[in-house]
């Protein structure tokens, strides 16, 4: 498990082939709070800490306010997701804990040299899948094994 997960938020949603986030022909925004609602039910498995960071801005929003599990980074306007993500790394005092989600070669290239992790984004989206399927295989075998009452529990 990595320590802090970075994730090039619109990297990943080009790599969506199987429309894990949504429609491809879904707006944008939509896709993005698609990203950020997968990022957040497989948190707690991948990582202690996950950052998405997006280029551009949302429509009306707040990207603090868009999850309290998931940090939401938006690039400033003369800025890059990749040059923040680049900058975040390499400001880690343990850059090797950090694991970053790109499939951007330069971003691969600068993230290793300053000893960080990379993974592709259809590693990540393999691995969110599957995780998912883990959850939701626990929730459906733990519902199961709850026994349910009967009218003879209330009425001996």
């Amino acid at each position: 498990m990595a320590r802090v997960m970075i994730i090039d938020g619109n990297n990943l949603i080009h790599s969506d082939r199987n429309h894990l986030f949504g429609p491809a022909s879904s707006g944008f925004d939509t896709l993005r709070k698609g990203v950020i609602s997968v990022c957040e039910r497989v948190k707690h498995v991948l990582c202690e800490r996950l950052v998405v960071v997006f280029d551009g801005r949302m429509a009306n929003r707040d990207a603090a306010a868009m999850s309290e599990l998931v940090e939401v980074i938006f690039a400033a306007p003369d800025l890059t997701a990749d040059t923040v993500i680049e900058r975040m790394v390499a400001s880690y005092e343990n850059p090797s804990e950090t694991l970053v989600v790109t499939s951007d070669r330069a971003v691969e290239r600068n993230v290793l040299a300053t000893g960080g992790q990379v993974v592709s984004c259809e590693d990540f989206l393999d691995e969110a899948a599957l995780a998912m399927q883990r959850i939701e295989g626990n929730i459906a075998k733990a519902s199961k094994t709850i026994p349910r009452p009967t009218l003879g529990d209330f009425f001996p």
